[in-house]
């Protein structure tokens, strides 16, 4: 085998492949259409705010349209901010613009599949968070990816390819006693580390 070392350009390249194992999970959750109708009465009091008596009575080509808002949802952990259609666009006041997100319940049934959507989407961005610093982190602790393939073998799925091609092509040449990546490699959740590789794998092809 070669030696290979861990330099800034091979981090950087890792970091390349991680964002694209993370992508490719992202890109395999189906994608969602985000509507709202636009007979929904807190919409429509949103919109129309202190002119709602008005709305009746205004004149249609005095008004104005809406075809999109933004949506805030107050969960216990975090708030959600999600844009969306409104289907068909809405009749607003003429000459003033809504203010201030619309704020909808979590629970609310036309709500909700947005709502799990983008709970599906933050858990894979937290986990590939943790894998991110994890794995950078690991690599910074070795001499050498052929030291970080000696400790771990699997860790194999998150360095590119032309790396892996280097460290094949021919007998390694002593790089020196064991360094602190034997002790970094104790405080990592390998388990977790590989299950994410193998679902950015099972997300598509590579």
């Amino acid at each position: 085998m070669s030696y290979v070392a861990i330099s800034a350009a091979f981090i950087n390249d890792v970091k390349g492949k991680l964002r694209q194992m993370r992508n490719k999970e992202v890109s395999a959750i189906p994608s969602l259409d985000y509507k709202i109708s636009n007979t929904r009465t807190d919409l429509i009091g949103w919109a129309w705010g202190k002119h709602l008596h008005l709305m009746e009575q205004m004149p249609a080509k005095w008004c104005q349209k809406i075809s999109s808002t933004t949506l805030r949802v107050d969960k216990a952990d975090r708030q959600l901010r999600m844009s969306v259609d409104i289907v068909p666009p809405l009749v607003t006041p003429p000459g003033e613009s809504p203010s201030g997100n619309l704020s909808v319940s979590a629970d609310d049934p036309e709500i909700r599949p947005f709502v799990d959507h983008e709970q599906t989407l933050y858990e894979i961005r937290q986990r590939w968070d943790k894998v991110d610093e994890q794995i950078v982190s690991f690599f910074k602790k070795c001499k050498s990816v052929n030291e970080a393939l000696k400790l771990w073998p699997q860790i194999e799925m998150y360095i590119p390819s032309q790396y892996i091609d280097r460290v094949n092509e021919k007998k390694e040449r002593s790089s020196g006693g064991p360094s602190e990546a034997a002790e970094a490699l104790k405080k990592l959740d390998t388990d977790h580390l590989t299950t994410a590789a193998v679902i950015s794998r099972m997300s598509g092809q590579e």
